[in-house]
């Protein structure tokens, strides 16, 4: 069934004028708006056109990073070793310039500031510069800043900053963050291959890792403005005290200007803080000390200070020192001879000769004849003296040559290169300040290792040969350590679980969190593995032989002026570097007190006139005098405040 269809409406003649005149309305509002439209239009564009298109030329958004302050480092007592202050930059942006108009910026700059500036064609070896001068720069440059000078006073900085802009055009003034290191120049030489330094970006790897996302934000390199670690802790601890950049958006002028504040993203947040196990008091007078001969011609070696509870360093002094910014008169200031320089360790490395012929079982009062020369072959090797029947107490107290010789010749060279390696000699010195490119560099070139390599004509263990006789007393081509790994070996024959440790130069990492909360973490380093030392038969023969070297007459660090309430036990040596040479580095290896240690010291002096118990032991004796007199008292104050010291067990290697 269909539905009936339905006309539709019509209008009525009483409703068409009411239609009407709504749509009259209507087309008088829309009338009213396009007029405000055109008016609004006119008056931008014709009334004020030329000024808002100077403008719209003439400024430009620019997003701008904010910088982030390093973070402090500290000893361990809490003292600022490095820290920031505010610093002011000049830069140069060619945008709506010419080489002519920068030029003339940069004299009138010169004029002002009375600071040198090189010619603008020169400040920048990518700077594009126009053959036409009155050309304005290309366009991929135009908006990039150019650094003309670093570290500008504050009255300096705030006369540029309130000069007109169009008197120095292009040249803007920045705030960045400076390093600030110790203001003593004593100290600051004496941390210097501690904490190293910092510098401009150089190659791509420092891009590379700068550009690497933190906390999810990805940092924008500035390769004219951005700082990197360069060495020492400010290189091992990049990632950590290099802080987060913040960014904020700019409105500048043609010259480069700020135009009102800038609008903040997001905040820069600074960089961890580092707590040291180094004492600074204690390196400072280590480094002295290293003086103490003749300041005009100070030793060169190094000084090595370690609690052997943990691996926590206490001074790690490398001579020669440089300072910040580096001097020139310093080319080879920034080895650290410390942690890179492999030396002949000489009679310290016989501790190595007794542990073996201990773990082959031959009896440490069995005796032999020295009667100074001795040969082997056709070749006859020297001792300093005529020992006459001497056991392995005392050809450790008075480093009889002869002796060990013996041990090397019945031994073979198998014997000395596998306890050599138990003790960590030919082993990477794991540590927390050396990248570990660094350190398989170390290795890889031998400079720590010791080189054995199999005889070329037997495959007999008990191979001996001139090599091996003169390894069992630390010469020869087999043998290189560095201080900082032979302190460590001591270090393991001085903790009663004899652990090689790790060492390491950081306690705390201390950073803020999103709440601005301080966080703190401190540094377990753990041990590395157990020694022959362990072996409680080994380690209480050797401390036997070590503290006759100290406490007996005809001891060879005898007469350097320990103090017998110190308790030490430890070794000389003198190792001879160059064939025909008069001087020999002279080493001293101790620590104390011997029944509970809880320092190991390690000096190496290079190329003296003297044996080590002569030069490097009185040495010793003054850094433990130190230590025991300055340091030991703070760190019993740091206990009683209940900061107890961090032991390393047996625990820490399953």
């Amino acid at each position: 069934m269909s539905l009936p269809s339905v006309a539709p409406r019509r209008e009525t003649a009483r409703e068409a004028p009411y239609f009407a005149q709504r749509l009259r309305v209507l087309g008088l509002i829309g009338l009213g708006l396009l007029f405000v439209l055109a008016a609004r239009l006119a008056y931008l564009c014709i009334i004020h056109g030329d000024e808002y298109y100077r403008q719209s030329v003439e400024n430009f958004l620019k997003t701008e990073t904010i910088p982030a302050p390093r973070g402090i480092i500290a000893d361990r007592f809490g003292r600022p070793l490095a820290t920031n202050t505010i610093s002011y930059s000049a830069y140069l942006t060619p945008y709506q310039n010419t080489s002519d108009t920068l030029t003339l910026s940069l004299l009138r700059f010169e004029e002002m500031t009375g600071i040198p500036v090189i010619d603008a064609r020169k400040t920048h070896r990518d700077w594009p510069l126009p053959k036409d001068p009155e050309k304005p720069f290309s366009s991929s440059m135009k908006f990039t800043s150019f650094p003309l000078a670093d570290r500008l006073p504050l009255e300096v900085a705030a006369r540029i900053a309130e000069r007109p802009p169009d008197e120095l055009p292009g040249i803007s003034v920045e705030e960045t963050f400076r390093r600030v290191y110790p203001t003593r120049i004593a100290t600051r030489r004496a941390l210097s291959h501690v904490l190293g330094m910092i510098g401009r970006i150089e190659s791509p790897a420092e891009i590379e890792r700068l550009s690497q996302p933190r906390n999810e934000v990805v940092q924008p390199v500035e390769i004219d403005k951005d700082y990197i670690g360069k060495r020492g802790i400010e290189l091992a601890y990049e990632d950590e005290l290099r802080g987060i950049k913040g960014e904020q958006y700019q409105v500048r002028n043609v010259r480069g200007n700020p135009i009102g504040p800038p609008e903040v993203r997001r905040p820069a947040r600074g960089g961890a803080d580092l707590v040291l196990t180094i004492d600074v008091d204690l390196q400072t007078s280590a480094s002295q000390i290293m003086d103490w001969g003749d300041p005009a011609n100070p030793f060169n070696g190094a000084v090595v200070a370690m609690d052997p509870r943990n691996g926590e360093i206490l001074a790690l002094v490398s001579k020669p020192e440089f300072a910040y910014p580096p001097d020139p008169g310093y080319p080879q200031g920034f080895y650290s001879k410390a942690v890179n320089g492999g030396y002949p360790p000489g009679s310290t490395f016989k501790i190595v000769a007794a542990t073996a012929a201990l773990t082959a079982g031959i009896d440490p009062l069995h005796e032999y004849v020295c009667n100074k020369y001795w040969k082997f072959g056709r070749a006859t090797y020297k001792c300093l003296s005529y020992h006459n029947n001497i056991n392995m107490y005392g050809a450790i107290r008075s480093s009889c040559n002869v002796y060990f010789f013996e041990l090397a010749r019945q031994l073979g060279w198998s014997a000395l290169a596998q306890t050599a390696h138990a003790y960590g000699f030919g082993e990477i010195t794991d540590n927390d300040f050396q990248s570990q490119a660094a350190q398989q560099y170390q290795l890889s070139s031998s400079v720590p290792s010791i080189k054995i390599k199999a005889p070329p004509l037997t495959v007999d263990p008990n191979y001996v040969d001139g090599n091996v006789i003169q390894m069992a007393v630390g010469q020869g081509e087999n043998v290189s350590v560095t201080p900082l790994q032979l302190c460590s070996v001591y270090s393991a024959i001085a903790n009663k679980e004899g652990l090689l440790l790790r060492p390491h130069l950081v306690r705390e990492v201390i950073r803020s969190g999103e709440d601005g909360e301080r966080v703190r973490r401190v540094i377990d380093p753990g041990a590395r593995w157990r020694t022959p030392a362990s072996n409680r038969f080994i380690r209480d023969n050797l401390i036997r032989g070590l503290r006759m070297v100290i406490e007996e007459r005809g001891g060879t660090g005898s007469r350097a002026g320990f103090d017998p309430a110190w308790k030490v036990a430890g070794k000389s040596g003198s190792a001879e570097w160059s064939v025909g040479a008069s001087t020999t580095h002279a080493w001293f290896s101790c620590f104390a007190p011997y029944d509970d240690p809880e320092i190991c010291v390690t000096v190496l002096c290079e190329k003296v006139e003297g044996h080590g118990g002569e030069v490097a032991a009185p040495i010793a004796a003054m850094v433990l005098d130190r230590y025991f007199n300055h340091t030991r008292p703070k760190l019993l104050e740091a206990e009683w405040r209940g900061e107890e010291p961090l032991r390393v067990s047996l625990q820490d290697l399953k």
